[in-house]
Parts: structure tokens; sequence; C-alpha cells
């Protein structure tokens, strides 16, 4: 069995490479520029690149995204089409974040992960069929300082391994006990947050037929900037209405419209 790590860089491939002694001579290569790489990368990387692409014997078997920032800002919902994009192609995928860390500056404190980006995941998990897992990079339970010293890697070895002994079968023991345990998690930090069980105040539910049968045009000169965006989703089939390029969204986790469009039946914004 011949593995290739494809990376976003160097330094991402060699540590990926150390989560499991199969990838010893596993062939290292990096992620180019859109239509620089094979075509089967570049379908992958549509969207965005993605962190490590990892093929088994030419075909494509896991995508992963690792971050060290707080789960909070914006570099974490950046990355959510690059998980997207890997699911659509029913490719398993592990994002490798803090749920827990502490931000730095002048207004420190330790920022917790919001718990709308687990629930996203186990949708996207159950709509593509597909892993879509998140997995806890720790910390100090005291100090939100991320732990380094190499037992934060334990668990996600453990899920790559337990995905390369499965394959073609995605979803393994120790993948099925990890989506179990983002499910307990999800409900533990939303008892400790409860505005996380809804939809904030940006965004409502409305049924597809009702929204079609009512929908009225939108241009740019309109003063009334409400319920300007809606987006519907349908078994694995997408579709966005954007009236007018100048208005701006506000979601879930404040990211790009074209990434909402994903996670949710339908979603009414307002900017």
């Amino acid at each position: 069995m011949a593995y290739e790590i494809w990376g976003d860089n160097e330094n991402e491939s060699d540590w990926f490479k150390s989560l499991d002694p199969r990838f010893k001579s596993a062939k290292v290569r990096e992620i180019g520029k859109r239509g620089s790489n094979t075509e089967l990368i570049d379908a992958l990387v549509i969207y965005d690149r993605p962190d490590i692409i990892l093929i088994k014997d030419s075909s494509p078997i896991l995508v992963l995204e690792k971050t060290a920032e707080v789960p909070t800002g914006h570099n974490v919902g950046q990355r959510v089409a690059r998980l997207v994009r890997a699911a659509e192609h029913s490719i398993p995928v592990l994002f490798f974040l803090p749920f827990d860390a502490r931000k730095h500056g002048v207004h420190t404190g330790i920022c917790s992960i919001n718990t709308r980006l687990l629930k996203a995941m186990l949708r996207m998990s159950e709509i593509h069929e597909t892993p879509v897992l998140a997995v806890e990079w720790i910390s100090n339970s005291v100090t939100g300082q991320l732990i380094i010293d190499g037992s934060q890697d334990i668990q996600l070895a453990k899920l790559v391994s337990g995905i390369l002994d499965s394959f073609p079968q995605k979803w393994c023991k120790v993948v099925r006990e990890h989506e179990s345990w983002l499910g307990n998690q999800l409900e533990i930090r939303n008892v400790k947050y409860p505005p996380y069980r809804k939809l904030p105040p940006s965004a409502r539910i409305q049924n597809t037929k009702d929204f079609l049968s009512v929908r009225q045009k939108t241009t740019s000169k309109d003063k009334d900037y409400k319920q300007v965006f809606c987006l519907i989703r349908c078994k694995k089939k997408y579709a966005a209405f954007l009236p007018s390029k100048f208005f701006k969204a506000y979601c879930v986790l404040a990211l790009p419209i074209e990434i909402c469009k994903f996670w949710f039946e339908i979603i009414l914004i307002t900017a």
C-alpha cells in the first residue's frame, strides 16, 4: 500500500507523517495553486486549499485541517469550505482545533468554541453520510495554554489510524465513539451557554414553499435591508439567492454566505 501526503507546507506534512508509523515511507508533496496539481487534488481544492490530503493507492481517504487559533475568531470559520468540499466527495474530514484556549492581548481570557460549529459539522456528517469531525487540541484547564508536549496528538492519531485500518469503510468504531463524544460535548457546552441552542437574532428558519411564494425582487437601491438573503439546503443540492453584492451577510458564525448554505434548511439573513 502506497501513501501520499499532500500538504499546504512541509512542516504540516512532517507533523502529520508522525501520527502513524505506516507513513514512514509516504511520499510528501506540496499542494499547489489550482490547476497545478493532479486532477484528483484539484477537485478537492476548488473552494480552498486544505492543510492535509491523504492519498492511499491513488484514492483520497482523509482531509485534515489544523489550527492553534482560539476557536471564536475568523480563522476557524474560514476553513469550513475546505471541509465541505471533502464531504461532498465522501472523504472523511478531521478538524484539529482548540475547544478552549486563551486569547492573548490586551483583553486576554479563555475563549470556548461556539457549539454551533460542532452542530454544523455533525449535520454535515449526516447530510453527506461521511465523518466530518472536530478533534480537540487540548489545553491547560487553568491557564488556557495549549498543550504541546505531544499528548495533544493522541486522540487525533487514534482517529487517523482507525480510518487507515477500516478503509474503504468510513465509520469505524473509533470514529463512531468520537462522534458520540462530540454529541455529548455539544449538550454539555449548550448547558453552560444556552444561547447556542438557538439561532442568533440575525437568522431565522422559514419554510421553503412559503418563502418562494412571497419572494420579492431586491435591488441595491432598497432601503429595507431586512430579509435580504435566503439560503436553501436540500439533500446534496444547494442554492443561494444573493440579491445584491452590496449587502453584507451576518450568519451564525459570521461565515461567508457560500459556506453557510450547507448548514441549514433555510435561513433569512438580516444585514
